[in-house]
């Protein structure tokens, strides 16, 4: 039976198909009439960007120009991993994290990958990292960053990562990963992230805006065991093409997850945003909030569904997000949903999308504030407001404004003014 070529996928993914790895597409490829890709066509997405090929063969001959240049991307004070065209080329974790670089067979990958493009990519494309973190330690001052670097020899192709992270008990680690593009050209990051969080443990994952035009995809899968927490934030402007999927399992009792982001989309950019978060055990609380302003031929799409299993008590979930339009020209889908099979349960939602208050405006304007200063300020606050409340050092939220506020003046200033 033939079953590809299958609707609004690449040609080069359907070229590819062999049903010796596939025996369901609709469960391994993303199509429309699956709720989370309903609003998105990566036919069109990739054939746009010119993504027209898997990952390349040169991994051996990489010019020593590229590897030379890693030292520029690299953070004082943190514990950097850079990957060059999906070659591991740098690390120095501290004691008590350790990295393996390795392989995986197709039945590895059957068996582990669920994603469907990491899935598919992964049979001509192994680049797998194992984080190992042991017990009782705490990096939260030492941020493991992961570095993807794309170089020239990777335009047009797509590239697939799959890292997974075990958290020993009672540690407490801060990942962040940048997407770097050493080419005029773009590429496509396909990442697949497995994390187990085991007891009293914290992971804390950011992932701030990237200065390249290149595709990101993103899919992260969290397991959360006994009084473990998780908190992340997402900042996104550049990219061409963004999709961050979370799947959050609080598997045991005092587990807790605790998702935000801020976006800033104009210029047809595409951001997707995923979150479904499961909760399995009694004690344990998830929250969602994130903000967006969307203009210029942006698309913005968010889904956020939170389920309750049943005989479980004492639950908390929220789930909220306000966005603004900048103009007609824009698209915002947005879709709260619960899924709650027990009694004992908290769940409050809100979604609102409008436009800048133009009361707002006048009173600006009553003070002698100009129109163009107080687009800024309104745009500013709306962010700030959960930039202010991240459960970070108040360095690292100083830091993130000043990264919002220079993206601002460079980026929705000529939108907005």
């Amino acid at each position: 039976m033939k079953l590809f070529p299958i609707k609004n996928l690449p040609q080069f993914i359907n070229n590819l198909y062999s049903e010796d790895y596939f025996s369901k597409p609709s469960y391994n490829f993303p199509q429309s009439e699956l709720e989370s890709w309903k609003y998105t066509n990566l036919k069109k997405i990739f054939d746009s960007n010119n993504i027209n090929s898997f990952s390349p063969k040169h991994h051996e001959n990489i010019s020593k120009e590229y590897v030379n240049l890693y030292s520029k991307y690299l953070v004082d004070k943190a514990q950097n991993i850079v990957l060059l065209d999906g070659m591991l080329i740098y690390e120095n974790l501290l004691a008590g994290v350790k990295l393996e670089n390795s392989s995986m067979s197709v039945n590895q990958i059957k068996r582990h990958v669920y994603n469907p493009l990491v899935r598919i990519n992964g049979m001509f494309n192994e680049i797998f990292l194992k984080l190992v973190v042991d017990a009782n330690m705490d990096h939260l001052d030492n941020p493991i960053i992961i570095h993807y670097l794309h170089t020239d020899k990777v335009d047009s192709t797509l590239l697939s990562y799959f890292t997974k992270i075990d958290i020993g008990r009672n540690s407490r680690i801060f990942l962040k990963e940048k997407f770097v593009s050493l080419s005029s050209k773009k590429s496509a990051f396909n990442i697949k992230m497995e994390t187990f969080i085991k007891d009293n443990a914290n992971f804390t994952y950011d992932v701030l805006d990237s200065p390249c035009k290149s595709i990101v995809m993103n899919h992260i899968s969290i397991n959360l065991l006994k009084n473990s927490s998780f908190n992340s934030f997402v900042m996104q402007s550049s990219l061409n093409f963004t999709r961050y999927e979370y799947h959050i399992n609080l598997l045991e009792k005092n587990s807790k997850s605790n998702i935000s982001g801020v976006s800033f989309l104009h210029g047809s950019k595409q951001l997707d945003l995923y979150v479904f978060v499961s909760h399995y055990a009694s004690h344990t609380e998830s929250r969602v909030n994130f903000r967006s302003t969307v203009g210029y031929k942006s698309k913005y799409n968010l889904g956020i569904k939170a389920y309750v299993s049943p005989k479980i008590k004492n639950i908390y979930s929220s789930l909220h997000s306000k966005s603004i339009h900048l103009d007609n020209l824009s698209i915002i889908n947005i879709k709260p949903e619960f899924d709650i099979h027990s009694e004992d349960v908290v769940c409050n939602h809100g979604v609102t999308i409008g436009s800048l208050d133009e009361n707002a405006f006048f009173y600006l304007a009553s003070r002698g504030i100009s129109n163009k200063e107080a687009q800024v300020l309104l745009v500013e606050a709306f962010f700030f407001s959960i930039i202010n409340n991240l459960k970070r050092e108040d360095a690292i939220v100083e830091k993130y404004k000043v990264i919002f506020e220079t993206i601002l003046n460079k980026e929705i200033l000529s939108l907005i003014l």
